[in-house]
Formats: C-alpha cells, structure tokens, sequence
C-alpha cells in the first residue's frame, strides 16, 4: 500500500474538508459502524467510471457530488444514500470523505456483527494503491456527518 493512503489529504482533516462547492464542517461526534469494504479506481474503466473515453482511455466521469476525482483520490469513499458528506475513519486511522454514490453502495446486514448494519464503502483508490482489505470484508470504521456550508 503507498504512503498516501487516506493519510495525505491536505484539504481533509477531522474537523473539515475544502470541496469545489465550500467547506463541509464535521461538528459531531464519532459514531462506531460496520464498513463492508470494496475500492474503485476510475481510471481502469467500467465498471469503475460513467463515462469512460475509449479513445483518450480515460474517466471523464466527476463523483455524484460533482467533484473531479482526480482531486480526491486516497481521500475520497463511495457510500450509502444519506451519507453525503460524512466523514469515515478506518482502523488505522485513515480518513475519507464521502463525494461518491453507487448503485450497489447500500446499507445490509451484517454478517461479522450479528444485528449491526454493514455499510458499504468503496474507497476510490489511485493506480499505485490497494485495498486496505479484500472485497466484501467487514470492518469496524467510525464516522462524522457533515454539513456543507457553500
């Protein structure tokens, strides 16, 4: 895994994060949660990127939340309808924030954590990276909701 991973955000910390449309604020506390893990890299193509460019081979898709994901990768997560915004931290302490949706980032059960909802998450990780851990595997992360402030 390179060095940058999560780590190295210098527009993201526990108390904010510098988007193109403001500042996004993490005033509360850190609740305790399930992440199922998984990570998409846009510039490998489908089904990682929208709109991928045969010809340049290249992902000129923004994030849902209209971001470049040149500008956020390592720093930025795909995660559940609701969590716009919101801050994720992983066991080692690496952090995320939430700028991307997909179709298949939901909200299930979990299987590690009988009567605990497992969140998918699927961190958008550059070339060089990997996976902090395997597909589908169940991890417990924390998070902060945010607010926007444009």
């Amino acid at each position: 895994m390179a060095d940058n991973f999560g780590k190295y955000c210098p527009y993201l910390n526990e108390e904010s994060a510098t988007t193109s449309k403001g500042i996004v604020y993490f005033k509360q506390d850190w609740f305790d949660a399930v992440g199922k893990m998984s990570h998409y890299k846009p510039n490998e193509g489908p089904p990682n990127c929208a709109n991928w460019n045969p010809v340049t081979r290249y992902c000129d898709s923004p994030m849902s939340s209209g971001e470049r994901w040149e500008d956020w990768e390592n720093c930025a997560v795909a995660c559940p309808a609701g969590y716009e915004y919101s801050l994720w931290k992983l066991p080692g302490g690496e952090l995320f924030i939430c700028l991307d949706r997909g179709g298949k980032i939901i909200t299930t059960g979990s299987v590690e954590y009988p009567g605990k909802p497992a969140h998918w998450l699927d961190l958008l990780l550059d070339i060089n990276n990997r996976p902090p851990v395997n597909y589908g595997v169940e991890i417990p992360v924390s998070f902060k909701f945010g607010e926007l402030e444009e």
